[in-house]
């Protein structure tokens, strides 16, 4: 018994539906890009634990450095920027941060300027 006949043609659908979900943002002049799941709920949760996490680092920097000469500043603030690259890594996709600030550990202000 030939199946053939009884099958249902379809005219130019292909059953595929696709929704735009992540804003796509270049991050250097390589074409480097990474991607914003803005409509996923975990990503904007996951964001905003983040910022949390970014508030406490500044803390920490502040309480590590107070009464330092500034050389003695510049490893507990390399510290805190390397737990947040993390942070920015897990939230943005491995490299994020070799891709936005290159081979370097960012300083807090460039880090900010991320946000912008």
């Amino acid at each position: 018994m030939d199946n053939s006949s009884n099958t249902v043609k379809n005219a130019g659908i292909d059953g595929s539906i696709r929704i735009k979900s992540s804003l796509r943002i270049n991050v250097n002049d390589e074409g480097d890009v990474i991607l914003i799941p803005v409509e996923d709920t975990q990503f904007i949760e996951d964001f905003f634990n983040m910022l949390d996490k970014f508030t406490e680092a500044s803390r920490n920097i502040k309480s590590k450095t107070a009464g330092k000469d500034v050389s003695e500043q510049v490893k507990p603030v390399a510290e805190e920027m390397r737990g947040m690259m993390t942070e920015l890594d897990n939230l943005f996709g491995e490299r994020c941060c070799r891709k936005v600030f290159g081979n370097i550990v960012p300083t807090p202000y460039i880090m900010a300027d991320f946000f912008d």
